[in-house]
């Protein structure tokens, strides 16, 4: 075979989107990163 495998041990899914949450998202309790996802999804 031409192509080889890529195996990701111990790495679980790899992300297409970083979404990195602020200290001040943190301390209000927001959820960055459903916020996005949802925004994403065009619902919201």
């Amino acid at each position: 075979m031409a192509i080889k495998p890529v195996v990701y041990k111990n790495s679980g899914i790899i992300p297409d989107l970083m979404v990195t949450p602020g200290i001040n998202d943190f301390l209000q309790g927001k959820d960055v990163q459903l916020q996005y996802a949802l925004a994403l999804a065009g619902r919201e």
